[in-house]
C-alpha cells in the first residue's frame, strides 16, 4: 500500500511546514459552496486515509513529481482531492493541487 506511506509522509510535512494550496478559483470557491473554513479544509486532507485513495502515484503533467487523488464526502458532497510532496535541497513541502466538488463519481 504506497498511499499509506505518501499520506504518512505528507501529513508529517505538513506538522512541520505547513499545507500549500494552489489558489485555483475552483479551489476557492469550493470553501464557499461547501461551508468550509481553510482550518476545515486542512482537516479534511489530514485526516485521509487509505479509504479514501482513488489513484496513484500519476506523473504530474505539468511538472516533475508524483500527483495522489483522494476523495472525501462532505455533507453528502463527493471532494476531488489532488496531492503532492515536492522535494527539494531545502526539504520537503506539501501542495493541495486541487480541492474542490468531484466533476464525477470516483471510484477505485
Amino acid at each position: 500500500m504506497y498511499e499509506k506511506g505518501f499520506l504518512e509522509k505528507f501529513k508529517k510535512v505538513v506538522k512541520r511546514s505547513g499545507l500549500h494550496v494552489i489558489p485555483r478559483k475552483e479551489n476557492r470557491e469550493a470553501l464557499v459552496e461547501l461551508n468550509l473554513t481553510k482550518k476545515i479544509r486542512k482537516d479534511i486532507i489530514m485526516e485521509l486515509t487509505t479509504a479514501n485513495y482513488i489513484a496513484g502515484p500519476e506523473a504530474d503533467r505539468d511538472r516533475s513529481g508524483e500527483i495522489w487523488i483522494f476523495k472525501e464526502d462532505t455533507g453528502g458532497v463527493e471532494i476531488y482531492i489532488k496531492l503532492k510532496l515536492i522535494e527539494k535541497d531545502c526539504g520537503s513541502f506539501a501542495k493541495c493541487i486541487s480541492f474542490h466538488k468531484a466533476q464525477f463519481p470516483m471510484k477505485k
